[in-house]
């Protein structure tokens, strides 16, 4: 029961508890990692979207729309929510907006 935490376990793929276990730990800890840097990404891309005043018009949903196959913004946004769009394109926005402004040295 230990080692494969079942009285009846499958030894098909040669993994005992302890290894799943620690495979499972080792992906928490990647999946923390990577949450702090997308927490630390968006906080960037808001605070230049505020410092910039770059916000989200409904013909930025509706060209995404048309992208990815949508009748109109509104109906994309009915679809998936306007959480899932904005937060698709408010980066897309701030990165258009670096690379038009960014200076060569």
């Amino acid at each position: 029961m230990n080692r494969f935490g079942s009285d009846k376990p499958d030894t098909r793929f040669g993994m005992e508890l302890k290894d799943m276990v620690e495979d499972m730990e080792t992906f928490q800890s990647q999946l923390m990692d990577m949450s702090r840097e997308i927490a630390r990404q968006n906080l960037v891309i808001n605070a230049i979207a505020q410092k910039e005043n770059i916000v989200i018009e409904d013909s930025d949903r509706d060209d995404m729309a048309a992208e990815f196959g949508f009748g109109s913004g509104e109906e994309m946004v009915q679809a998936v929510g306007q959480e899932a769009v904005d937060s698709y394109l408010l980066p897309v926005k701030v990165m258009d907006f670096l690379a038009e402004n960014a200076v060569e040295e």
